[in-house]
């Protein structure tokens, strides 16, 4: 509706969009990160948290190369107008739809009664008592999963904050925003190899080590983007960031679960 519109209209509804997509992203996230543990320690493959979250974040990131490379084609051919905004907005609401039916076919492996109150037991006696506190607290009582929480946070807020400055900087740098078709493309790319290299990661290293390691990196890194902020150095320093990301993201989830 937001592209039949001018002006302030517009950004209401594109506003009220784009914030009904981010309540239904989380709604999904959590559920399906549910979904899959469930799964998981039902037939008793706790051991493959790392390698499910390290390949969809792969698959899904080759996904992104497809759709790149088919808008970047899309660019250098033909003018972009409203109507074909429009027309792209249509293909990811049937996207979105075909996911949904695709997903109602998948069967969930219900757990043991005797898993379901070793899983849920703790949280079952802290919903029951009626206060946010008890779960809070439980929460504070285990250091490890306190201090990956609070980890998580600070790395969010970086994130959040980042994204969209990098992508002004390189704008107001020089780079054409039709650029960033090839840039996104690479970036899926990244995408699609690196999660399946933290597999190879955890054979060998330490989890917290190396997540230990991927912050101390990014904030070395990220110096350079005040020391020499050229057009070239910060489009470097987007990819890397993403490189970053990528490898955090599998190794995150899963010790986040095992702590669970």
């Amino acid at each position: 509706l937001a592209l039949y519109l001018d002006e302030v209209p517009q950004l209401i509804l594109l506003c009220i969009a784009f914030a009904l997509e981010g309540l239904g992203q989380t709604l999904v996230s959590g559920a399906e990160e549910a979904w899959v543990v469930d799964n998981l320690i039902a037939v008793g493959r706790t051991d493959l948290f790392n390698a499910y979250f390290a390949r969809e974040k792969s698959l899904s990131s080759l996904g992104g190369v497809l759709s790149g490379l088919s808008i970047w084609a899309l660019l250098s051919l033909v003018e972009i107008d409203a109507s074909m905004v429009a027309g792209l907005w249509i293909m990811a609401a049937v996207g979105q739809l075909l996911a949904a039916f695709l997903l109602l076919r998948i069967p969930e492996i219900p757990l043991s009664v005797a898993e379901r109150s070793r899983v849920d037991g703790p949280l079952i006696a802290a919903a029951s008592t009626g206060t946010v506190r008890t779960c809070l607290s439980s929460l504070v009582k285990n250091r490890a999963l306190l201090a990956l929480v609070i980890v998580t946070l600070i790395v969010s807020f970086a994130t959040s904050i980042t994204g969209d400055a990098f992508e002004l900087s390189m704008v107001t740098k020089g780079l054409n925003p039709k650029e960033l078709a090839p840039i996104t493309v690479a970036i899926d790319g990244i995408g699609f190899v690196s999660p399946l290299f933290v597999l190879f990661l955890v054979r060998h290293f330490k989890i917290t080590n190396l997540l230990a390691m991927l912050l101390l990196i990014s904030a070395g890194a990220s110096l350079l983007f005040f020391t020499l902020p050229t057009l070239g150095v910060v489009v470097g320093l987007f990819l890397f960031f993403h490189l970053i990301d990528d490898l955090w993201d599998p190794l995150h989830d899963g010790m986040l679960h095992s702590y669970l």
